[in-house]
Protein backbone atom coordinates (compact mmCIF):
# COMPACT_ATOMS: atom_id res chain seq x y z
CA UNK A 1 0.00 0.00 0.00
CA UNK A 2 0.72 3.23 -0.88
CA UNK A 3 2.85 5.19 1.74
CA UNK A 4 3.15 8.99 1.86
CA UNK A 5 6.75 10.84 1.20
CA UNK A 6 6.47 12.46 4.65
CA UNK A 7 5.43 9.43 7.00
CA UNK A 8 8.73 7.60 4.76
CA UNK A 9 11.47 10.38 5.85
CA UNK A 10 9.92 10.18 9.34
CA UNK A 11 10.82 6.59 9.72
CA UNK A 12 13.92 6.99 7.56
CA UNK A 13 14.91 9.34 10.47
CA UNK A 14 13.89 7.23 12.91
CA UNK A 15 16.50 4.75 11.49
CA UNK A 16 14.09 2.30 9.16
CA UNK A 17 15.65 1.32 6.18
CA UNK A 18 13.38 1.10 3.30
CA UNK A 19 13.46 -2.59 3.42
CA UNK A 20 12.39 -2.65 7.11
CA UNK A 21 9.60 -0.34 6.41
CA UNK A 22 8.17 -3.02 3.51
CA UNK A 23 8.32 -5.96 5.92
CA UNK A 24 6.33 -4.02 8.59
CA UNK A 25 3.76 -3.53 5.41
CA UNK A 26 3.65 0.16 7.37
CA UNK A 27 1.35 2.30 5.14
CA UNK A 28 -0.36 5.90 4.83
CA UNK A 29 -4.33 6.54 4.93
CA UNK A 30 -5.52 9.45 3.49
CA UNK A 31 -9.47 9.03 3.75
CA UNK A 32 -11.35 9.94 7.04
CA UNK A 33 -13.64 7.19 6.38
CA UNK A 34 -10.69 4.98 6.59
CA UNK A 35 -9.28 6.38 9.91
CA UNK A 36 -12.11 6.68 11.62
CA UNK A 37 -13.27 3.23 10.80
CA UNK A 38 -9.23 1.36 11.79
CA UNK A 39 -9.64 3.70 14.72
CA UNK A 40 -13.06 2.98 15.88
CA UNK A 41 -14.79 6.54 15.39
CA UNK A 42 -17.79 7.44 14.68
CA UNK A 43 -16.66 9.94 12.95
CA UNK A 44 -14.07 13.20 13.25
CA UNK A 45 -11.27 11.44 11.70
CA UNK A 46 -10.74 14.55 9.36
CA UNK A 47 -9.15 16.36 11.41
CA UNK A 48 -5.71 14.15 12.14
CA UNK A 49 -4.96 14.52 8.19
CA UNK A 50 -3.36 11.50 6.76
CA UNK A 51 -1.86 9.25 9.04
CA UNK A 52 1.18 6.86 8.85
CA UNK A 53 -0.49 2.62 9.60
CA UNK A 54 1.67 0.13 11.52
CA UNK A 55 -0.66 -2.82 11.23
CA UNK A 56 -0.11 -5.48 14.32
CA UNK A 57 0.67 -8.82 13.79
CA UNK A 58 0.22 -11.90 16.84
CA UNK A 59 3.55 -13.95 17.69
CA UNK A 60 2.97 -16.63 14.63
CA UNK A 61 3.01 -13.39 11.96
CA UNK A 62 -0.69 -13.40 11.41
CA UNK A 63 -2.42 -9.96 11.08
CA UNK A 64 -4.73 -8.96 14.29
CA UNK A 65 -6.83 -6.22 12.38
CA UNK A 66 -5.29 -3.81 15.12
CA UNK A 67 -3.50 -0.80 14.05
CA UNK A 68 -1.75 2.08 15.79
CA UNK A 69 -1.94 5.30 13.72
CA UNK A 70 0.64 8.73 13.43
CA UNK A 71 -1.66 11.69 12.69
CA UNK A 72 0.20 14.43 10.44
CA UNK A 73 -2.40 16.60 13.08
CA UNK A 74 -2.38 15.06 16.24
CA UNK A 75 -5.19 15.65 19.02
CA UNK A 76 -3.44 18.39 22.11
CA UNK A 77 -5.05 17.00 24.96
CA UNK A 78 -5.58 19.61 28.15
CA UNK A 79 -4.44 17.92 31.06
CA UNK A 80 -5.98 19.25 34.88
CA UNK A 81 -2.75 20.66 35.61
CA UNK A 82 -3.40 23.04 32.52
CA UNK A 83 -0.62 21.05 30.63
CA UNK A 84 -1.19 20.73 27.01
CA UNK A 85 -0.30 17.39 25.86
CA UNK A 86 0.08 15.93 22.01
CA UNK A 87 -1.24 12.77 21.21
CA UNK A 88 1.63 11.52 18.94
CA UNK A 89 -0.31 8.21 18.53
CA UNK A 90 -3.75 6.90 18.15
CA UNK A 91 -4.93 3.09 18.82
CA UNK A 92 -8.53 1.68 18.24
CA UNK A 93 -11.47 3.09 20.51
CA UNK A 94 -12.28 0.32 23.03
CA UNK A 95 -9.59 -2.09 22.40
CA UNK A 96 -7.40 -3.80 24.74
CA UNK A 97 -3.74 -3.03 24.55
CA UNK A 98 -1.73 -4.94 21.93
CA UNK A 99 1.96 -5.98 21.74
CA UNK A 100 3.85 -5.17 18.34
CA UNK A 101 5.93 -8.14 17.37
CA UNK A 102 8.60 -7.31 14.25
CA UNK A 103 9.11 -10.01 11.18
CA UNK A 104 11.94 -10.97 13.90
CA UNK A 105 10.44 -11.31 16.66
CA UNK A 106 8.09 -13.55 15.30
CA UNK A 107 11.06 -15.58 13.48
CA UNK A 108 12.79 -15.81 17.04
CA UNK A 109 9.73 -17.14 19.27
CA UNK A 110 8.99 -19.57 16.73
CA UNK A 111 12.30 -20.77 16.82
CA UNK A 112 13.02 -20.41 20.19
CA UNK A 113 16.26 -18.66 20.17
CA UNK A 114 18.44 -15.54 21.05
CA UNK A 115 17.23 -12.60 23.47
CA UNK A 116 13.55 -11.34 23.02
CA UNK A 117 13.51 -7.76 23.62
CA UNK A 118 10.53 -5.64 24.97
CA UNK A 119 10.78 -1.45 24.52
CA UNK A 120 8.38 1.26 23.79
CA UNK A 121 7.09 1.93 20.31
CA UNK A 122 6.76 0.42 17.11
CA UNK A 123 9.78 2.48 15.66
CA UNK A 124 12.44 1.36 18.40
CA UNK A 125 10.98 -2.26 18.18
CA UNK A 126 11.53 -2.37 14.69
CA UNK A 127 15.04 -0.46 14.61
CA UNK A 128 16.32 -2.74 16.76
CA UNK A 129 15.02 -5.84 14.99
CA UNK A 130 16.52 -4.13 11.75
CA UNK A 131 20.01 -3.78 13.71
CA UNK A 132 19.37 -8.21 14.60
CA UNK A 133 17.87 -7.77 17.95
CA UNK A 134 14.20 -9.15 17.76
CA UNK A 135 12.19 -7.10 19.77
CA UNK A 136 8.36 -6.37 20.50
CA UNK A 137 6.94 -3.16 20.75
CA UNK A 138 4.48 -1.85 23.82
CA UNK A 139 2.18 1.34 23.17
CA UNK A 140 3.44 2.02 26.90
CA UNK A 141 5.52 1.20 29.45
CA UNK A 142 2.44 -0.27 31.49
CA UNK A 143 0.75 -1.81 28.07
CA UNK A 144 2.49 -4.97 28.86
CA UNK A 145 -0.59 -5.62 31.47
CA UNK A 146 -4.11 -6.35 31.53
CA UNK A 147 -6.57 -3.49 33.29
CA UNK A 148 -7.01 -3.97 36.78
CA UNK A 149 -9.36 -3.34 38.75
CA UNK A 150 -9.87 -0.36 41.28
CA UNK A 151 -10.31 0.33 44.93
CA UNK A 152 -12.32 2.99 45.98
CA UNK A 153 -9.64 5.57 45.90
CA UNK A 154 -8.91 4.88 42.01
CA UNK A 155 -6.26 3.00 43.09
CA UNK A 156 -5.19 -0.45 41.14
CA UNK A 157 -5.63 -3.84 42.77
CA UNK A 158 -5.07 -7.84 42.01
CA UNK A 159 -2.76 -9.45 40.48
CA UNK A 160 -0.50 -7.63 37.25
CA UNK A 161 -1.42 -10.26 34.18
CA UNK A 162 0.35 -9.82 30.77
CA UNK A 163 -2.15 -8.85 28.03
CA UNK A 164 -3.26 -12.16 25.86
CA UNK A 165 -0.59 -11.25 23.13
CA UNK A 166 2.58 -11.80 25.65
CA UNK A 167 0.54 -14.56 27.73
CA UNK A 168 0.42 -16.72 24.86
CA UNK A 169 4.53 -16.89 24.37
CA UNK A 170 6.44 -20.25 25.95
CA UNK A 171 8.56 -18.17 28.39
CA UNK A 172 9.64 -21.18 30.01
CA UNK A 173 13.90 -20.45 29.89
CA UNK A 174 13.44 -17.46 27.43
CA UNK A 175 16.09 -14.73 27.88
CA UNK A 176 14.55 -11.72 28.04
CA UNK A 177 15.71 -7.79 27.89
CA UNK A 178 13.54 -4.75 28.85
CA UNK A 179 14.62 -1.68 27.22
CA UNK A 180 12.54 1.26 27.88
CA UNK A 181 13.27 4.80 27.97
CA UNK A 182 16.70 6.15 28.88
CA UNK A 183 15.08 7.93 31.97
CA UNK A 184 13.94 4.72 33.82
CA UNK A 185 16.97 5.72 36.09
CA UNK A 186 14.92 9.00 36.95
CA UNK A 187 11.49 8.21 36.76
CA UNK A 188 10.44 6.17 39.09
CA UNK A 189 6.80 5.52 37.09
CA UNK A 190 9.24 3.65 34.05
CA UNK A 191 11.31 2.06 36.66
CA UNK A 192 8.39 0.25 38.54
CA UNK A 193 6.64 -0.72 35.21
CA UNK A 194 9.97 -2.20 34.28
CA UNK A 195 10.51 -4.15 37.24
CA UNK A 196 7.01 -5.18 37.44
CA UNK A 197 7.23 -6.78 34.35
CA UNK A 198 10.53 -8.26 35.03
CA UNK A 199 8.65 -10.32 37.98
CA UNK A 200 5.96 -11.46 35.51
CA UNK A 201 8.03 -12.71 33.16
CA UNK A 202 10.16 -14.78 35.50
CA UNK A 203 7.12 -15.77 37.10
CA UNK A 204 6.45 -17.79 33.85
CA UNK A 205 9.87 -18.74 33.54
CA UNK A 206 11.80 -15.79 31.71
CA UNK A 207 15.30 -14.94 32.61
CA UNK A 208 15.98 -11.49 32.70
CA UNK A 209 19.20 -10.26 30.43
CA UNK A 210 20.70 -7.55 32.67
Amino acid sequence: MPLHRNHLEDLRASGLSDDQVAAAKIYSESDPAKVATLLNWKGGAKKLGPCCVFPYLDFQGDSTGHHRLKPDKPRKQHKKSGEIHTIKYEAPVGEPNRAYFTPGAVAAIANSVGTLILTEGEKKALALDQRGFPAVGLSGVWSWQQKRQRDADGKGIGPRLLIPDLAAIDWSDREVAIIFDSDAVTNSNVDHAQQELKKALESLGGRNHD
